[in-house]
């Protein structure tokens, strides 16, 4: 965190300012282990460091356990009066921006960038649209159904019309179905011309996912063949989008080199950090049209902002302008201007849709009034619904130590000892899909790695043979480092699986339900995954989660991470914690420091 300190005194021309080194150690620090774009010295002024850095690394914990932040009129006075310090357009290792918010040069101008980017698509001028077909394609994809506002038809709209625009829903509400209907009406708008149509995620799994969702949803769409045999027929990682260059922060695509497309649709979006972000929107023409889909209530990246999350709360969800109110109600007939008529005249206006409608769970029972509470932080009311809903929600303490094994070698009984005697990979992959353990921490006696270990114990004593070696009949393994050659991305799932002539192999699924055949030795780095945690579980989908939570509550522990674990599973789910540890983790937000939705506020 320190290592850049000499090169700030030296620029600074003053070594001994005290208030500039620290101000430069906590900007490193809140980005590089607090995952903040920036350091909000508001936030930060007169407090000490280890009350605002409560996880901050025990190495760096000696240099500043009695250190304090100056008041925050003689910081700024300090800061704004070294060189090393400047002001936002300054080409200077420091920026200080008029909301009293540091940041470290390049994350300040991927911010800006990104925030640029975004405003310029945002602000062009409307897409040319042939209204009659519009209206006809919006009437057959999305028929009267009930649900009003039809904020699918409403998103729908909103993407045909602009060249940028972000959907956000919990799962079941939609958002790919959504996207397969966007796509067969521009397709519809686009007539004879082709459309360059391309699908990415942040991992390969997700971005399978994206394809096969679509997939099926183009099947049944209410339009011409011709259309549907226009459909994307590829996904990709963003980073294999980019064209990824080993060993270098750079792209084969960017600003000089822009990718060749009409449309991006990126799936899974409150994942990508910043950096990433920028230089996707960097990459793509603006003539080019951008959806952004994603979970608002979902964990954020985990490197650094929350750039999904900035973007929706700078945009007025579900609120429109006069302009496109007016639009929708020639487009469908339907006034929707009485309770979506935006006052503020945001620069995002008509760009941001949430689908509040899940069609997979019941908003006044188990999963679904569940994830609400968690999303409110009424944790007292959360663990009401558990305890009282054993149906598809349930919850237990956190088994002691000397019964933690056992508490395990039921579910293992249940759910994961079968597979291994499957007829076959399918079958096999199948079950083992239908169920995941999702730790909320990584390590500890709860941790993700340990409850591997005593799974694999379980195995091994109940009769698996190799379970706990290197490679056995009927591993599961997570990919944990991308590789381009072999086609394995950061969170591609396999199982190790005998073919029929013995032989191990590891097999991963395709989008079209093949598998692919790799060999164990040729793997990347990867990690046996009975469990996973729950930031990784992201972009998938069980029947069945358990979710265990630490004997201790931790910082880092989040509500946003309990929502996401508990919307893993479309029908049950079961919690071991105990009751305190759960009311504290369902009563803390994450916070992550941003000028994102600042920049974004800008008025047309």
């Amino acid at each position: 965190m320190t290592s850049s300190l000499p090169y700030m005194q030296r620029i600074s021309g003053n070594g001994d300012d005290d208030s500039l080194l620290l101000a430069a150690a906590l900007a490193g620090n809140a980005l590089i282990n607090e995952k903040h774009i920036c350091l909000d010295l508001g936030f930060c002024a007169g407090k000490s460091i280890l009350e605002i850095f409560p996880e901050m690394p025990f190495s760096s914990r000696s240099e500043f356990e009695d250190a304090r932040c100056p008041a925050l009129e003689d910081w700024l006075d300090s800061l704004n009066a070294s060189s090393a310090v400047g002001k936002p357009g300054d080409y200077v290792p420091l920026i200080l921006d008029s909301k009293q918010r540091l940041y470290l040069y390049r994350y300040w101008n991927y911010e800006h960038e990104l925030a640029g980017n975004i405003l310029k698509r945002a602000r062009r001028e409307k897409n040319n649209i042939d209204a009659p077909l519009l209206k006809d394609g919006l009437a057959r994809y999305f028929p009267e159904s009930g649900i009003l506002p039809d904020w699918q038809k409403v998103a729908a709209c909103a993407a045909v019309t602009n060249n940028f625009c972000v959907i956000s829903g919990g799962p079941g509400t939609g958002k790919t179905t959504t996207v397969a209907k966007i796509l067969g009406l521009l397709l519809e708008q686009a007539k004879e011309e082709s459309l360059d149509i391309e699908l990415a995620a942040p991992t390969g799994k997700a971005a399978a996912r994206l394809l096969d969702s679509i997939k099926n949803a183009a099947d049944k769409l209410p339009c011409q063949n011709n259309v549907k045999a226009k459909m994307p027929e590829r996904s990709s990682t963003i980073h294999r989008l980019l064209g990824y260059i080993p060993d270098s922060p750079y792209f084969r695509f960017n600003k000089d080199n822009p990718l060749p497309l009409d449309v991006l649709i990126v799936d899974e979006a409150s994942m990508l950090p910043l950096p990433l972000m920028a230089k996707l929107f960097e990459a793509v023409s603006e003539k080019a049209k951008i959806i952004l889909l994603g979970d608002k209530d979902q964990l954020a990246s985990v490197e650094v902002g929350a750039v999904f999350n900035d973007i929706m709360e700078a945009a007025n969800i579900n609120n429109f302008s006069q302009a496109f109110c007016r639009e929708y109600m020639e487009l469908t007939d339907i006034n929707m201007a009485e309770e979506c008529l935006s006052e503020a005249r945001s620069s995002l206006v008509d760009c941001a849709v949430l689908l509040t409608h899940s069609y997979r769970f019941d908003s006044r029972r188990g999963i679904g009034l569940l994830s609400s509470s968690v999303n409110s932080g009424e944790a007292t009311r959360a663990l009401e619904i558990i305890d009282s809903s054993k149906d598809t929600v349930a919850r237990q303490p956190l088994p002691g130590a000397n019964k933690f094994k056992s508490a395990l070698r039921c579910k293992v009984e249940e759910y994961f000892f079968p597979y291994f005697a499957a007829a076959d990979i399918a079958s096999a992959y199948a079950a083992f899909s239908s169920f995941s353990i999702l730790a909320v921490a990584r390590e500890g006696r709860c941790g993700v790695k340990s409850i591997n270990g005593i799974i694999e114990n379980i195995l091994k004593d109940m009769g698996v043979s190799g379970a706990g070696n290197a490679f056995y009949h009927g591993r599961p393994v997570m990919i944990a480092k991308n590789d381009y050659n072999l086609g394995l991305f950061n969170g591609d799932v396999g199982l190790l699986w005998e073919d029929d002539g013995g032989g191990l192999r590891a097999y991963f699924p395709q989008g079209d339900g093949s598998f692919r055949e790799i060999m164990p030795a040729s793997l990347p780095e990867h990690n046996t995954v009975f469990a996973m945690t729950v930031h990784k579980s992201q972009g998938s989908e069980f029947n069945s989660v358990l979710m265990v939570f630490p004997e201790r509550d931790m910082p880092v522990l989040s509500r946003e991470l309990v929502y996401t674990g508990i919307t893993r599973a479309r029908e049950y789910v079961e919690v071991w914690a105990d009751e305190a540890v759960f009311k504290q983790v369902v009563s803390r937000r994450i916070l992550r420091h941003s000028g994102l939705r600042d920049a974004l506020a800008p008025i047309n």
